[in-house]
């Protein structure tokens, strides 16, 4: 856009920039001003998504005069002022689907007036209850809304300037209730009942709720008014006599209801059952599993309204799926059952040999696997898939949860044989107990030349010649055994000179870094969830400065009594400054030591002195710095944002340090 030819830049209608969450710091500051410059040439384009960190968003926005005219816009909330500004002028938005963001946009910062055409809306309850009122939105995603706030939606709903036709909606539902959340939110829907004509209802768990089972069947058989349940959902859906489609689904459920359940449930069998009560529905959805034969799913995603044909699909609760013109292998179906979310997109997948050639490599580009069968689905399907898909995976992380050793035991020549055909893998987690490990790399022969990699370290040889054969990691992520700390053995005390000569960002312990840094090309140092020591803060500065080159991003923790906050934070300090260290970004960690008292005259005081004595101008060259807090017991954010506009810490540290250009404190961005 920038350098090409310039006729190019009338092309761009659409454009989407994200990053998964792993990647999100290859978007640096560099690359974002580019992103912007590129924006400013592209006069035509209409739809936008954007998902990149908070500070990108500030110099992607910040007195930015961009041209376009936008119709549709997907990115976060975050807080920065020319961000509130660009979205002030978009005067011809009809869709606007809102992403989480940690640190919110102020919602008064959009001018009651803006968006004069919205009419399709996405975002949380929080957001809706601004920029409902007076806009002709018809279309209503709500991405979390508790039991408490059903009654405050439903009149919310009344105040959009046109009826409402169709919501989509996540309930976080409470522990002891399943079906009755839906009913009692179907109750407050009874002010827009005349005009919805599409209702789709996903059931959530609360973030507390800790599940022994994702079963769908072993819930709806736990209540004895399931079969009462279902007949009081369909009745209140009659209330809504313009509905055409009605879905009702679960996060994180397994859709495992047997016929033989759905043949004793009217409302699961017959759709003439639904039909009598509500003569427009054309398509209905029930935990997914089951939609009247030759019509048309209708589903509201976040994104935008999607039509999917199932009038040859037969989908019976329990069964696998058939496929006619396409055939999948067995292990590919099941991979394809772990890895897309969705029923419709499942379907179809495994339909159309077109829509499986462009979602598959997509899909298994970027791999979570978080429990036995989802390791094992997937493994068999790079051993015993088509070949093609050995070249699809580039980021896979093996990360189950409370999975027994014996279990993992019996997945290990699985996993070795899978990682020894993904030859274009890059970037590789294994977050396995050390032992599991090492039975993987026992006589490994991997075809992948990783530049990425996050696991445990383990004192075994085949371990170690695998790391010796990986020359091109430049990222090193050392977490701890998930069943013990982070066990440093002779590996890393006494490393080969030619172990990972290309090694440019490291996540590890003091004793790693001592270790690694020394002679080799690191710019970005972090300590993870690793505690600095006091004792290691003298000699800290002296290990980094052996890198072969300057480190640009330093991020520490460190833990001692708040009243010895001040001394310590400037003994590290004093460190980095002694051993020519300067690093352009720094970023540390308060870690409050157990004991703490909850008494914020306690904490606040020397928290206050520790950032007001901060010796930052000792940190040539330093542009991004943040304070962060763990563990604190009273709140930090709101009180010290206060205290450090009244104290004027932002000028105070940028006449210090003149290079500095941002600042997070305690989460929150200065301005």
């Amino acid at each position: 856009m920038v350098e090409g030819r310039p006729e190019l830049r009338a092309f761009p209608k659409s454009l989407t920039i994200c990053t998964p969450m792993s990647h999100m710091k290859e978007i640096d500051t560099p690359l974002a001003n580019s992103i912007r410059a590129a924006l400013e040439l592209t006069a035509n384009l209409a739809d936008l998504t954007l998902s990149v960190t908070a500070s990108n968003f500030m110099t992607i926005f910040k007195g930015s005069k961009y041209t376009f005219t936008l119709r549709s816009l997907t990115a976060p909330l975050h807080a920065s002022a020319g961000f509130a500004d660009f979205l002030n002028s978009q005067k011809r938005l009809k869709e606007f689907n809102v992403l989480p963001a940690a640190r919110g946009l102020l919602l008064q910062r959009i001018h009651p007036d803006a968006f004069p055409e919205l009419h399709a809306l996405s975002c949380n309850f929080q957001a809706l209850t601004y920029l409902i009122p007076s806009r002709p939105l018809s279309r209503i995603a709500c991405t979390k809304l508790l039991t408490t706030e059903f009654e405050a939606f439903g009149d919310l709903l009344t105040r959009s300037a046109v009826p409402i036709m169709s919501v989509d909606v996540v309930l976080v539902r409470p522990r002891s209730s399943m079906l009755g959340v839906v009913q009692a939110f179907l109750q407050s829907l009874e002010g827009v009942s005349s005009s919805i004509e599409h209702l789709s209802i996903t059931l959530s768990f609360p973030l507390d709720f800790v599940s022994k089972h994702n079963s769908i069947y072993a819930r709806l058989k736990q209540r004895r008014s399931t079969f009462e349940g279902f007949s009081e959902i369909r009745t209140a859906v009659a209330q809504f006599y313009r509905i055409k489609s009605f879905s009702l689904e679960h996060e994180r459920c397994v859709n495992d209801v047997p016929p033989e359940f759905c043949r004793s449930v009217a409302e699961l069998s017959h759709f003439g059952v639904w039909k009598q009560s509500s003569p427009a529905l054309e398509s209905l959805s029930i935990f997914g599993g089951w939609n009247p034969s030759g019509n048309w799913l209708l589903r509201l995603t976040p994104k935008r309204m999607h039509m999917v044909s199932v009038s040859t699909i037969n989908v019976t609760p329990g069964h696998q799926l058939h496929d006619r013109r396409y055939k999948l292998h067995p292990e590919e179906t099941n991979a394809l059952s772990y890895l897309i979310q969705g029923q419709d997109l499942r379907l179809s997948a495994s339909k159309c040999k077109a829509t499986c050639g462009v979602i598959a490599p997509a899909l298994y580009r970027y791999v979570t696997l978080r429990d036995r069968k989802s390791i094992e689905s997937f493994c068999n399907a790079i051993i015993n898939g088509r070949t093609g898909l050995r070249s699809y995976p580039q980021t896979v992380a093996f990360l189950p949860k409370k999975t027994l050793i014996k279990a993992l035991n019996a997945l290990v020549p699985h996993i070795k044989q899978a990682l020894g055909l993904m030859n274009a893998l890059v970037d590789l987690t294994l977050g396995l107990p050390g032992k599991i490990i090492k039975a993987i790399f026992r006589d490994a022969h991997p075809s992948h030349s990783l530049r990425r990699l996050s696991c445990p370290l383990v004192a075994q040889a085949g371990f170690k010649r695998f790391l010796l054969e990986q020359s091109m990691i430049k990222e090193l992520v050392v977490i701890g055994d998930v069943r013990g700390k982070i066990n440093v053995g002779t590996l890393i005390r006494n490393p080969d000179e030619k172990l990972l000569p290309n090694l440019e960002s490291l996540s590890a312990n003091y004793d790693t870094l001592n270790a690694l840094v020394p002679g080799r090309p690191l710019k970005t140092i972090s300590m993870g969830s690793a505690i600095l020591n006091v004792p290691h803060f003298q000699t800290f500065g002296a290990v980094l400065s052996q890198s072969s080159t300057p480190i640009a991003s330093l991020s520490a923790c460190i833990s001692c009594a708040p009243f010895l906050l001040g001394a310590v934070v400037n003994h590290l300090i004093e460190s980095l400054n002694e051993n020519q260290v300067f690093p352009h970004a720094l970023s540390i960690t308060l870690v409050f030591p157990e004991k703490t008292s909850a008494d914020h005259r306690a904490v606040h005081p020397h928290v206050q002195e520790c950032l007001q004595l901060m010796k930052i101008g000792q940190l040539d060259g330093l542009e991004r710095f943040e304070v962060s807090a763990r563990d604190c017991p009273c709140p930090l954010t709101v009180e010290f944002h206060r205290i450090a506009h009244e104290i004027a810490l932002l000028p105070r540290w940028t006449n210090l340090c003149s290079t500095l250009k941002e600042v997070t404190l305690f989460g929150k961005l200065l301005e």
